[in-house]
């Protein structure tokens, strides 16, 4: 059974700060943080000129609320997926079940009418990150993305740590960006959302795992740090 992971608010008065949160959502994904207008936002979520500050204390910190409103419920599927994986499951089934697991809970937002300005946001990210996201991304993704990782680490025991940040790399982007192909709207003259998300996550899925595969019988094993990543 699918399970719900719609973003979740708190109400304020008659939905005021919920309804914030949801215009804040569409304007930074159309516009960015720094191209969002607070006004336009507080017109759009039909409250008064002083309800960013009053709700959040600040544009910034809206912003913040935005991402951890659905990032949250994104993390908490993810965990609960990767946790759901057979003990027994080894190897290449493995691999295929992990990347589901951590790709799944954010396709299916992204590509939901719902989620789709948060998915937008997160593409944004991946170009410009804006320093108002990056302690929000360290707090809220990186235990699950460190599960993630020692999960790889695992099937994978060889792997740097170098070959294995930049698994996650391609994962992430694959992941954040096929919602809003353009080339894909070109071609079809579709939309994305207009599928089963299934059949995308499942795209998305053979693409990864075939190139950890093979990323990881190719490459020398070298230590490095790994660096962190939105995602």
């Amino acid at each position: 059974m699918k399970a719900s992971i719609e973003a979740k608010t708190d109400g304020g008065r008659d939905g005021a700060r919920e309804r914030l949160i949801e215009a804040a959502a569409r304007h930074f994904a159309e516009y960015g943080f720094e191209g969002a207008n607070q006004r336009a936002i507080q017109r759009d979520a039909d409250v008064n000129s002083a309800a960013v500050h009053y709700y959040f204390g600040s544009k910034e910190a809206l912003y913040r609320k935005v991402i951890e409103t659905h990032l949250a419920g994104i993390q908490t599927e993810r965990l609960r997926r990767i946790e759901a994986i057979p003990k027994g499951i080894l190897g290449s089934d493995r691999l295929k079940a992990l990347v589901s697991a951590y790709i799944g809970p954010h396709m299916e937002l992204a590509l939901s009418e719902a989620g789709r300005p948060y998915g937008r946001i997160l593409a944004r990210t991946l170009i410009e990150l804006p320093k108002q996201v990056d302690k929000v991304f360290e707090d809220v993704v990186s235990p699950i993305r460190q599960i993630f990782v020692d999960e790889l680490r695992g099937i994978y025991p060889d792997a740097s740590l170098r070959t294995i940040s930049k698994i996650l790399t391609m994962t992430v982007i694959l992941m954040a960006d096929v919602p809003y192909s353009t080339t894909w709207v070109a071609l079809t003259g579709e939309h994305q959302t207009k599928d089963d998300p299934k059949e995308w996550i499942e795209t998305v899925q053979t693409f990864v795992c075939a190139g950890i595969e093979a990323h990881c019988r190719s490459l020398d094993i070298v230590s490095s740090n790994e660096p962190t990543y939105p995602g």
